[in-house]
């Protein structure tokens, strides 16, 4: 590990800021509607749906209709995963409503960075701006952060034995079957070295020796490696000794979260006709959730829309396909995108709420050492 005196004088000065700014913002949303639309197109041209009177004639009306709450659901749990932190006790209170909102924040901010880097700059904006420290809201993405990893990994795990032999041809179904494997002891390896940060440090300073990067770059690339890792270790611990509940509560929200999500391909499957293997249905899922949720475009604009054909293809004829993943990626994904774009601007048109504007500085994410953390009497 490096210590601090190893670190060029001008990298400790220059802290990091805000991953995005104007141009960073209009640059994403173009490319996330250019990619968008091109996958799409791609999708209509690969698997040429079949006429809208047929698909009207095929509609079954009740599991589309049992979307609607469950898309409520959804916005719920993505906002209740952070207000069992914001209740007053823990961190500043900030309402249910305020956390939903948040969450909607996230996921625009998240759709025009890769693998969701930029989200957590619009749930930090929307928090602070209703009275949360700027520090409160990392260290509750943080443990929301190692929660994901764990559901990730568990899921990947279910997702072996639920996977069927022979859905795709040739080997690709040992090549996923392997993958699901991989994913799981990864997801592990991850979270138990973020909760012992010592191998976790070494196994990625061995991994860095074999960048093709300058000495002096790999240095400053560890040490900032290295002082992320040992903060997300910090902050777990801090929490978990005295809130092992709230822990546990915030891998609940998540795994539900998750579900939920796969439960609305699967209803969405339904309402146009077809009945594919639910446990199956639900392995495919968690592998193309993964894929969109670590896509290297912005918000995985063309990769979603591609993979998503490609893997619901056993279960879904061609002639539905591209119907699917129209239908899949307004829900999952566009929607939340379009509110958390007004949430935002909303957000940047009135003043900060609360007294922790002058604390805080400014808009500025990081972790502070106090954090606003209560810890029990």
């Amino acid at each position: 590990m490096l210590d601090r005196a190893q670190e060029p004088a001008r990298d400790r000065e220059r802290e990091p800021g805000p991953i995005l700014t104007g141009t960073n913002l209009r640059r994403g949303t173009v490319l996330f509607v250019l990619l968008s639309a091109a996958g799409l197109a791609g999708v209509f041209l690969w698997k040429r749906p079949s006429s809208p009177a047929f698909h009207w004639r095929n509609l079954h009306p009740i599991p589309l209709l049992a979307v609607v709450p469950l898309l409520c659901v959804d916005y719920l749990l993505g906002g209740g995963r952070f207000r069992i932190y914001f209740n007053g006790r823990l961190f500043t209170h900030i309402s249910l409503w305020q956390c939903v909102r948040s969450n909607w924040a996230n996921m625009f901010t998240a759709a025009l960075t890769p693998a969701q880097s930029g989200g957590l700059i619009g749930k930090t904006f929307v928090l602070w701006k209703n009275g949360a420290r700027v520090a409160e809201v990392s260290l509750a993405a943080v443990l929301n952060l190692m929660a994901t990893i764990s559901v990730f990994g568990t899921f990947a795990a279910a997702a072996y034995f639920f996977y069927p032999e022979r859905l795709y041809p040739g080997n690709l179904n040992h090549v996923i079957h392997t993958a699901f494997i991989g994913l799981a002891v990864l997801f592990l390896a991850i979270l138990l070295g973020l909760i012992l940060p010592g191998p976790l440090i070494r196994a990625v300073a061995f991994a860095y020796r074999w960048l093709p990067l300058r000495a002096d770059r790999k240095r400053r690339l560890l040490y900032r490696t290295s002082r992320g890792i040992m903060r997300v270790h910090r902050d777990f611990i801090r929490v978990g000794l005295d809130f092992k509940g709230t822990l546990a509560l915030t891998y609940f929200f998540n795994a539900l979260m998750y579900l939920n999500k796969y439960l609305i391909g699967y209803l969405l499957a339904r309402a146009l006709g077809y009945r594919p293997p639910f446990a199956a249905f639900f392995a495919v899922q968690v592998l193309q959730v993964l894929i969109v949720y670590f896509g290297f475009t912005p918000g995985s604009s063309g990769i979603a829309e591609i993979t998503t054909a490609a893997m619901m293809s056993p279960f879904i004829p061609a002639r539905s396909l591209a119907i699917y993943t129209l239908l899949w990626r307004i829900l999952i994904t566009y929607l939340g995108v379009g509110l958390g774009a007004w949430t935002l601007f909303r957000e940047l048109r009135r003043p900060a709420r609360g007294r922790h504007r002058s604390e805080d500085g400014g808009f500025r994410p990081g972790i502070h050492p106090e954090a606003g953390f209560r810890t029990r009497s």
